[in-house]
């Protein structure tokens, strides 16, 4: 990210901090689904109403839970007033928690315009979609604007921790073309908007008219040597010889086994093939570009960070392998550092007594696999000894026969 890039950033949240009339839009809580809807467009797997199964604070962890294993979703929640970023920031966070091990499936939210919520599906036109994914060895944090009626993603990969923890996930849009991204209350990643979205034509383009020189070399940047010689006796000797040190066994028997041949060994004279030694190339230019020239098509939009149409839904709309993620604490704002300081109570601190919790029962097990692994070495101590007193036993009655 360049230095003006950054400055603009920081400049963003530095305004976004002297907004008068800061706001919290929309903070779900989760003490109901009365709202939430589930679409009927196809068949959607059910969600329901829970805190995990091991929660630290049931009270703050409970939220809508995907429950079934191998299923798409789609249900939504009207917001209770229509939002618009039209020269504000937009800040959009939500905890996600994956129940055991999480191998395959989305974990992201989608904020949408006017819609019709028994007929959401995957093609609803929708204006942001944030969140991580993940599959197998992939995973992303989808950041994604719909420009124009078509969605762009977001050209970084920035990765995330998949783990049994509650995690946070925070994106800030700025009206100067700028974000940023929080993962877990920490700001992660930062830059603009132009630049890390394909959604305007480059500003440079190649140049159709340039040509590349008749004499540029694109040969590579080191050559063979042409003066470079193989040496006379290079192939003298063969790739194999036989083993000067073996001998004849003792039991050969030349006419059962025929005549004796020493073993075929790799030769430690042999140098391989031969290749002239490499040097640089002095007609080597590097690879040819065409010049860069201003794209005539190139336009700039100020606006970009706006939402083109008011948001008037939320909703989620994925697909998993594995069922328990429950969402908890959706949010929607103008002001990243009001929704970080709900993060504090919201997160921070059932982040860290989940932590304990699994460090503590990371450690009973581990304890409880020691004590079993030494009850079983125990066991086989004893089993030992009696089957030595068994053998005693014995040899005393054959002792006494005679």
């Amino acid at each position: 990210m360049s230095r003006t890039t950054t400055f603009l950033v920081l400049l963003a949240a530095l305004c976004a901090l002297c907004v008068v009339q800061a706001e919290i839009y929309y903070h779900e809580k989760f003490d109901n689904l009365d709202e939430w809807v589930t679409s009927s467009h196809s068949k959607y797997g059910k969600v329901r109403f829970s805190s995990g199964e091991k929660p630290v604070d049931r009270e703050m962890q409970r939220g809508l839970q995907l429950a079934e294993e191998s299923s798409f979703y789609a249900v939504s929640k009207k917001l209770p007033t229509r939002i618009t970023n039209d020269g504000k920031p937009l800040v959009v966070s939500f905890q996600l928690l994956h129940r055991g091990r999480f191998t395959c499936g989305g974990g992201y939210i989608k904020l949408l315009p006017a819609m019709d919520q028994k007929d959401f599906h995957g093609e609803t036109e929708y204006g942001l979609m944030f969140g991580p994914d993940i599959c197998g060895g992939e995973r992303r944090v989808h950041i994604i604007f719909n420009y124009k009626g078509q969605n762009y993603l977001w050209n970084k990969r920035e990765l995330f921790v998949v783990d049994e923890l509650t995690h946070a996930y925070t994106l800030a849009i700025y009206p100067n073309n700028t974000y940023a991204l929080y993962l877990d209350a920490n700001l992660t990643v930062s830059g603009s908007i132009a630049e890390e979205w394909s959604m305007l034509p480059p500003e440079m383009i190649d140049d159709p008219s340039d040509k590349k020189p008749a004499h540029w070399d694109d040969e590579p940047a080191m050559i063979p040597d042409p003066d470079d010689t193989k040496p006379e006796d290079w192939d003298k000797e063969p790739a194999t010889i036989l083993d000067p040190d073996a001998t004849k066994p003792n039991d050969w028997n030349d006419a059962e086994d025929g005549e004796w041949e020493p073993p075929i060994i790799t030769n430690p004279n042999y140098k391989g093939d031969w290749f002239p030694r490499k040097i640089k190339n002095p007609k080597y230019k590097g690879q040819w570009k065409p010049r860069q020239i201003k794209n005539p098509n190139f336009y700039p939009d100020p606006d970009l960070y706006r939402m083109k149409k008011p948001l008037e839904y939320v909703g989620i709309d994925v697909w998993t392998v594995e069922a328990g993620s429950i969402y908890t604490h959706i949010m929607i704002g103008d002001n990243v550092e009001e929704v970080l300081d709900v993060l504090k109570t919201t997160f921070v601190n059932i982040n860290k007594l989940e932590a304990r919790l699994e460090k503590a029962e990371r450690e009973k097990m581990e304890r409880e696999r020691e004590e079993k692994a030494l009850e079983e070495a125990e066991k086989d101590e004893t089993a030992a000894a009696a089957e030595d007193d068994e053998d005693l036993g014995d040899e005393d009655e054959e002792n006494t026969d005679l």
